[in-house]
This record gives structure tokens, C-alpha cells and sequence, in this order.
């Protein structure tokens, strides 16, 4: 069933195939009638949904949570981050914080980044996010955490690691792109102009 509301969400198939295939799905057919009437009422409140980001909390929420359908947490987090910038289901602090070790664990660095992206104001210290890229010395996604302004975040820090990195385009890019234009850049404009150099 999770594949159809992928191609939902997708916008592969429109909400009168997705209702079709979730009525005619395996599963459906062959679960208890407490489950299907759950269901059933799923699919109703689904008929009446105002907007994309209403439909995306249903799928979470009712989908996942409510029918009774083991929980795949990697599905899960495939929700929340299936656009960077665009509707994620809501969650609960300590659901961000398992997804965040999810993608550690699996070294799923854009996953990563758009958890940090997509749920900015609800994570308030982007310690561990950013540990996680130093460490790998992944300065792309160090780059990108910086230049969006992103809120709880550590400059000195990711600073460092980028004048530690030698990656001249990258060193570049951050000067030109920073968003916040209260950090200093002071050191990685000397850290440009001594590479430039050599």
C-alpha cells in the first residue's frame, strides 16, 4: 500500500487510482474487518482532504500509525523526506531524533541534510547533524547547512571544517552564498586568498 501512496504523493497516479489500488491491494482483501473498517474510514477522510499537506499528516498519521500497519521507520522517514522544502508529516521530537540516527547509521547524508532542512525550526541544536558531515568531512552537505541559514547552528564549527578542507570551490561557494550575513568570513576569505597563492 505504501508504494501507491508514494506514487500519490508523486503525483504518478491521481486519488481515484490511489483509492483503487488500496481497495483492491492484497492487503486489503485479506485483513481482519476491524482492520478494513479502519481503513475504510482512512480512505474516506481521505476523499475529504483540503490540501497537500493535510494529506501528507493522513498518510502518516492514519496510515502508518492507526491501521495497524507494522511500522517500517526507513518508509517512514522516506515521507519525511521525500521533497527538500516541501510539506513533511508532522512529527514528535523524539521521532526526528530516531531519523536523525536512522540516516547516521545508514550514512544517508541527503536524508540527513533534509531532515535538518525540512524540520529547521523544530530542531533547535544541529550538534549531532553536523558532527556527523565533519567527521565524514563531507563539506558539500557542510556547505549546504551553512548557506541555509538554518537555525541552532554552530559557525565556528563548520568554519573550521571548511577551512581545514583545502577545497577551494567550496571555501568560494560558502563566501558567496551564506545567508546569514551576520557570520564572519573573515577567515575563509584568508584561507581563499593562501590557497590561491599556491
Amino acid at each position: 500500500m505504501f508504494e501507491s501512496i508514494q506514487d500519490y504523493m508523486d503525483k504518478l497516479i491521481d486519488l481515484d487510482e490511489l483509492i483503487e489500488r488500496m481497495i483492491t491491494s492484497e492487503e486489503y482483501q485479506n485483513v481482519s474487518n476491524s482492520r478494513k473498517e479502519k481503513i475504510d474510514m482512512f480512505i474516506e477522510n481521505l476523499k475529504d482532504a483540503k490540501s497537500e499537506e493535510e494529506i501528507i499528516n493522513m498518510f502518516y498519521s492514519d496510515a502508518f500509525l492507526n491501521l495497524d500497519v507494522p511500522i517500517d521507520y526507513h518508509k517512514l522517514l522516506d515521507l519525511a523526506t521525500r521533497t527538500c522544502g516541501g510539506f513533511g508529516p508532522v512529527l514528535e521530537p523524539g521521532e526526528l531524533a530516531a531519523f536523525i540516527d536512522l540516516c547516521i547509521m545508514h550514512n544517508d547524508d541527503e536524508r540527513l541534510f533534509r531532515l535538518a532542512y525540512n524540520y529547521d525550526e523544530f530542531i533547535f541544536d544541529k550538534g549531532k547533524i553536523e558532527d556527523y558531515f565533519i567527521k565524514n568531512k563531507n563539506i558539500f552537505y557542510i556547505n549546504e547547512l551553512a548557506c541555509n541559514n538554518l537555525r541552532g547552528l554552530h559557525y565556528d564549527v563548520l568554519i573550521d571544517a571548511l577551512v581545514n578542507s583545502d577545497q577551494l570551490d567550496e571555501l568560494k561557494y560558502f563566501v558567496a552564498n551564506v545567508s546569514d550575513k551576520t557570520v564572519n568570513v573573515v577567515r575563509v576569505l584568508n584561507r581563499i586568498k593562501e590557497l590561491e597563492k599556491k
